[in-house]
């Protein structure tokens, strides 16, 4: 049962990433087909090495799921968990990223074709 709380912890926290960026996340890269499709790829980031084993530590706890939520809050401030997903998804689309940073208009081809405005019906 805490692998399952655990997992179902670690996918909001991958939600949470997704909307901090305004990110879609059916935008799988591993996982295909499916509206939750890049929460499991940003999740599967971190299940290996955190998730399951706190899982299996659960186990020897008097009260196995307390201690485990207990454990990977504590994981997820100290490691910076959530901090480190919108880093791993802002590394991933860098390449698609318009090269400014400001208000400028740019087209399908990278040409900047002036400063958005209210007076563009915008």
């Amino acid at each position: 049962m805490a692998l399952n709380m655990l997992g179902g912890i670690i996918y909001g926290c991958a939600a949470s990433a997704c909307a901090a960026l305004s990110v879609n996340p059916a935008l799988g890269i591993i996982h295909r087909g499916d509206a939750r499709a890049l929460l499991f790829d940003l999740a599967d980031q971190y299940k290996p090495k955190l998730v399951i084993p706190l899982a299996f530590r659960a186990l020897d706890q008097t009260d196995p799921m307390t201690w485990s939520r207990r454990e990977l809050r504590r994981h997820l401030h100290k490691d910076l968990i959530l901090t480190k997903m919108i880093s791993l998804l802002m590394e991933l689309f860098q390449p698609f990223l318009p090269k400014i940073n400001d208000d400028r208009l740019i087209n399908d081809r990278g040409e900047v074709k002036g400063h958005l405005s209210w007076g563009d019906g915008v």
